[in-house]
Order: C-alpha cells, then sequence, then structure tokens
C-alpha cells in the first residue's frame, strides 16, 4: 500500500504543470513546474541572496516533488526545450502564455499579440495604467509581485476590479500557484516562433 502510494505521489509531481509567484520582499521569482522539471526565473536581488530561496522559495519545490539541486535557470534571452518556449519576457508552456512587464517595458500602440495571454507579471514599478496595458495585451489573470510598491499593487487592484479583470496581488494576498493540468491547444507557437 505505501509503495502504491509513493508511486502515485512521484506521477502526480511528474506530471505537475504549474506557475508560482513565490511572496519574496522587493523581488521577482517564478518557478514553473512542468513534468519533473522546474525552470525558475529571479531577479538579480534574488539570485545573489541563496538565504531568501532557501527560506521563501525551497519548501514549496519539496512539496511539489521537485529534489534536483539545481533548477533550470530562464536567464538567456531565448530558451526553447519541448514544451517551453521563452522569448524576452514571454513564455508559452504547454500553451499556457504569460508575459513578464517590468519599468523597461513601452506600451506599444497596438495588439501585439494574436490572442489573449493567461498571465500578465507586473514586476519593478512600470509606470502604466491596467487598462491601457489591457488594450494592447489582454490576459485572463494579471499578478502583482513583490518588488512593486504596495501602493502600486494597491492602484493596480483597484483598477482591475474597477475594470472587472482577475488579479493577484503578491504582496496582499501571498504567493500566486496556478495549475494548468489540461493541456490546450498551442495557440501562439507560430507567433513566437517568427519573432
Amino acid at each position: 500500500l505505501l509503495s502504491i502510494s509513493l508511486t502515485s505521489q512521484f506521477l502526480t509531481n511528474q506530471n505537475r504543470k504549474q506557475l508560482v509567484v513565490y511572496h519574496i520582499p522587493r523581488g521577482t521569482a517564478i518557478d514553473i513546474f512542468h513534468q519533473g522539471n522546474c525552470y525558475f526565473y529571479a531577479c538579480e536581488n534574488v539570485l545573489g541572496n541563496p538565504g531568501a530561496v532557501r527560506f521563501h522559495i525551497r519548501e514549496h519545490r519539496l512539496k511539489s516533488g521537485y529534489r534536483n539541486a539545481d533548477p533550470v535557470f530562464l536567464t538567456d534571452e531565448k530558451v526553447q526545450k519541448q514544451h517551453l518556449f521563452k522569448h524576452n519576457n514571454f513564455f508559452n508552456i504547454d500553451g499556457h502564455t504569460a508575459r513578464i512587464i517590468d519599468n523597461q517595458f513601452e506600451i506599444p500602440s497596438r495588439q501585439i499579440f494574436p490572442d489573449t495571454l493567461d498571465h500578465l507579471v507586473i514586476r519593478n514599478n512600470p509606470r502604466m495604467s491596467i487598462s491601457k496595458l489591457t488594450e494592447v495585451l489582454p490576459a485572463r489573470m494579471i499578478v502583482f509581485d513583490n518588488s512593486n510598491a504596495l501602493r502600486q499593487h494597491q492602484r493596480w487592484k483597484s483598477e482591475c476590479d474597477s475594470l472587472g479583470i482577475d488579479c493577484w496581488s503578491v504582496a496582499l494576498q501571498g504567493a500566486y500557484v496556478h495549475n494548468f493540468d489540461k493541456k490546450r491547444k498551442n495557440r501562439l507557437s507560430g507567433w513566437f516562433a517568427n519573432r
């Protein structure tokens, strides 16, 4: 019975598909778990602080069944694996799409994606309104990480609420965890490949 339980847990962890935006003070840390791998995106503050990783991230990785010492870092401009594609701050994970918006992002004059993104993660206090951002980058969920000032979290959350946009403030609500276990059609793979 123990053997069946452990095998079941192992298979669950191997098939886990999850996006996690961690609650780290003044930092950005994102894990993408996919089929036994852990892909890690983080700011320099977090990468340079192994204690923060041990304290804020390690426990969730262990509970998620990820036991390898080193995750795959997503610091390169372009990464292409079997089920993961990253170009600049755009991600496509088995058909689930995400874009990281930071203070270097300039809002373009027209919509830049042919479809709605699954997630926008806003980091590092960009000066922009949610309404203008979602005109060109519509998303099902907007997540504000802890690298943003608390007043920005409050302002953006209020704006999202008034616009009827789903959002999550890591500073106000804790870490954001999203399971995307159902495989979806890879809507933007051709679009990403041409960028």
